[in-house]
Parts: C-alpha cells; sequence; structure tokens
C-alpha cells in the first residue's frame, strides 16, 4: 500500500483494535499472536478503505506475517518468516491469502538499517531446527512398546529416565539459561527498566509470576526433545510441529522465611488441580512434555513437583464439566490422590493434554526447576479440525498409542479376536 508503518506492542495495539477495527489480531488467542504489531501511518491521499496492519501470528510450523486492512474479516497477503530469520529481512515470498496466488512483494524499508530492537533479536524468529540425532543421543533411543503404550492409555503419562535418554549435560545447559531468565526477570524488576530482549520473553498471554515464564523456544530448551521425537512421532502417529516456544516453570519455596518447612507435606484434597487450556477443551495441542532440571531435596514431602491424577484424562464427566468448574460455575469434582512425580535433572514426563495436574507445594529449602513444551502433530498446520474428535475420544490425535494398544491386547489374549 506503499505506506510507512510504525512498530506497537500487541497489548498497546490490542487496546485501540476495537474501535479502529482492527479485529483480526484481537480473535487470534494470546498463545498464536507475536509480540510487535506494525500499523500503516495515517494517509487520506492514498484510496484506501481500511488502515492497513501488519500482524504476526503462530500457525505451527512457523511465525506469518499478515497484511491486514482495518474492518476486513480476513487478512490479504501472508509471508512465513524463514527458519532463524528477522522480520523484515528474513521474509519468504509474500501469498495472496484472498486467491491463493504467490506474488513477489517488497518490504521497503524507510531506514537504511535496521532498528535496535531488530538487530538485538527481539523479532522472533522461525522455529529452530532440531540436531536429528543429537550427539548426546544414545544409539538406543526410547520406543513405544507395548507396556508403554498401555500404561500411557490407563494412566495418561509417561516417564522416561535421563540415564536412558542421554540428557545430563543438556540438562545443565537448560537450568543455567533458565538462571539467566531468572537473574533477568529480577533485576529489571529492581531496576524499573523493561526486560533485556536477549532471554527472548514472550510478553502476550496470562501472567502467573515466575510459575509459568513463557520464552522462545531456543536450542538450549529444544534440544532436551531430540531422544523422544521418534517416540511422540510414533504416539502422534506423524513428526510434531517444532515448538515456537516453551514454560519456563519455577516452583518457589511456600510462605515465609520463619516458618517451619521440614517434614511438611502438600496439605491439599483432590479437588485442587487443572486442566491446560483455561477453560477450553479441546485445548490445542496433544502432549505436555515435562523435563525436570533439578532433583527433589532429601527428605522433602513436596518440593514443588509436577502432580498428576492417572487416568483423569479418561473422564469423560470431568471433561464435560470442567469449563463450567474453570468458571466457578460448578463446584469442582474431588478427583482423589494424585501422584506426586519423583524426577531427577534429566528425566522426562509425556502426558496427555487432557491430564488433570498441579504443581505440589514447595516446603523445600530450595526452588524446583521444569520446562515444559506443549506438542501438535503436523496434521494441525492444514487442518483446523484436527483435534475435533476430542474429547469424545482421548486418544483420537494419539493413533500410534491407540494402534500399539490394540496389538497389546491382541498378544495377550489373542482368543478374544479369534474366529
Amino acid at each position: 500500500f506503499n505506506r510507512v508503518y510504525v512498530r506497537q506492542t500487541t497489548s498497546s495495539f490490542l487496546v485501540a483494535a476495537p474501535r479502529e477495527g482492527l479485529d483480526l489480531v484481537t480473535r487470534c488467542g494470546a498463545e498464536r499472536r507475536g509480540p510487535w504489531v506494525y500499523v500503516a501511518v495515517a494517509d487520506p491521499t492514498d484510496g484506501c478503505e481500511g488502515r492497513p496492519y501488519l500482524w504476526l501470528q503462530s500457525l505451527g510450523k512457523g511465525w506469518q506475517w499478515k497484511l491486514a486492512v482495518s474492518g476486513e474479516q480476513k487478512s490479504r497477503y501472508g509471508s512465513w518468516l524463514r527458519r532463524s530469520g528477522e522480520f523484515p529481512r528474513g521474509l519468504g515470498p509474500w501469498q495472496s491469502l484472498e486467491c491463493r496466488t504467490r506474488s513477489q512483494l517488497e518490504v521497503r524499508l524507510v531506514q537504511g538499517k535496521l532498528g535496535e530492537a531488530e538487530q538485538s533479536g527481539s523479532q522472533p524468529r522461525g522455529p529452530v531446527a532440531l540436531r536429528m540425532p543429537h550427539p548426546e543421543d544414545p544409539v538406543d533411543l526410547p520406543k513405544l512398546g507395548l507396556a508403554e503404550a498401555a500404561s500411557f492409555w490407563e494412566d495418561g503419562y509417561l516417564i522416561l529416565r535421563a540415564g536412558t535418554l542421554g540428557t545430563q549435560r543438556r540438562t545443565q545447559k537448560a537450568l543455567r539459561a533458565m538462571n539467566i531468565v531468572l537473574g533477568e526477570l529480577a533485576s529489571s524488576n529492581l531496576e524499573r527498566r523493561p526486560v533485556a530482549q536477549h532471554v527472548h520473553l514472550l510478553e502476550e498471554g496470562d501472567r502467573e509470576g515466575v510459575q509459568s515464564v513463557r520464552v522462545r523456544a531456543s536450542e538450549e530448551y529444544l534440544n532436551l526433545l531430540c531422544p523422544v521425537w521418534p517416540l511422540l512421532t510414533r504416539m502422534l502417529g506423524e513428526e510434531p510441529c517444532t515448538p515456537l516456544c516453551c514454560q519456563l516453570a519455577y516452583a518457589m519455596p511456600e510462605g515465609l522465611a520463619g516458618d517451619d518447612f521440614e517434614g511438611r507435606a502438600d496439605s491439599r484434597d483432590g479437588t485442587s488441580y487443572h486442566i491446560d487450556g483455561r477453560g477450553r477443551i479441546p485445548n490445542e495441542f496433544a502432549l505436555l512434555v515435562g523435563v525436570a532440571l533439578s532433583p527433589p531435596p532429601a527428605g522433602s514431602l513436596s518440593w514443588g513437583a509436577l502432580t498428576v491424577f492417572p487416568g483423569s484424562h479418561r473422564n469423560s464427566e470431568l471433561q464435560r464439566a470442567y469449563p463450567s468448574q474453570f468458571a466457578g460455575v460448578e463446584v469442582a469434582a474431588d478427583l482423589g490422590a494424585p501422584v506426586h512425580l519423583e524426577l531427577e535433572p534429566g528425566d522426562m514426563v509425556i502426558a496427555h493434554s487432557l491430564l488433570a495436574h498441579r504443581r505440589a507445594e514447595n516446603w523445600s529449602a530450595v526452588p524446583r526447576y521444569q520446562v515444559y513444551f506443549r506438542l501438535r502433530p503436523s496434521r494441525a498446520e492444514r487442518d483446523q479440525k484436527w483435534n475435533s474428535g476430542l474429547p469424545a475420544d482421548p486418544f483420537a490425535v494419539l493413533p500410534g498409542v491407540s494402534r500399539a494398544r490394540t496389538q497389546f491386547r491382541l498378544e495377550a489374549d489373542p482368543s478374544e479376536h479369534a474366529e
């Protein structure tokens, strides 16, 4: 449109969006929109009926910049951000989103060079490429055997130990990265300045303090997934989308400095839990993968561990009622006694997206560190109804688990299906 565009944060853009008809970004969930929007400077002489703007959306296989006009219900053009590329030089060819014909459009920079923010890496990049196999991966990678499939179907999660994954050294790199983020969050708050851009903090989305810090999935974190990538592919029935972001979960000690904590347990009952998605079922991912970066403190009964309710992913009544429970309309159902997962550094848990869980209270002397990834199958990039079978069939998005379990049942009791 031959315009000059001014960059602003997505959060400030959303304040003005409803009254200006810039509603496409508003309708896109916080998890799927980028931190920046570029809005055209008003120019009444160009004949454009609405106000053009560029916005960023995550669509599974990567980030796509879109060119839209205020008041219109669909973006006009889209351009995929190349892997590890930055806006605007990392943009691929622009494609018409109205007629699906490709056209090459140039992005003209008003300034001769990128601004400071772009150079320092604040712009979202494409997904980091996984090194497959990773040099530290073991020869024998974890597989979806018959027993694993049956256990996952029954309980809704699997635990894999660091010794079988070869993740010990990678865990130290991820832990260091998490501590750098934590230090910068504290320093920026005390100094009353913005968070430094090198930590790649994603500003959008609900804030939960240090319990849920969303950052770009950099190599230090993504490399933890390499030894289980074939297993995840088998479970999903196809390769997962490479995650663009991850959750850094710090479980800080509870209470005040003078409180008694030794030998203290989590006092909550079976009504304290959540299902990811903030009340939305299905919740836009298939598998939750968590990697422990710190050990359980010796003698502690409750150290902030991931705590799960086995079998809750198959509880259709819970899934029916949960949106109302989350909204406070219905009383939470009591799911009974949960299981505290004892994970050493480098140990990994793979959980069903509908598994009810919580973070245990931390009555220890040290924080607990864990990193989480939420994964979807690659078909989610092209099929908006990829998870429409949920929650009626909890394994509609995990065909590999269903196939392996069927094989397990046949081998366990061949007469069940004999002619």
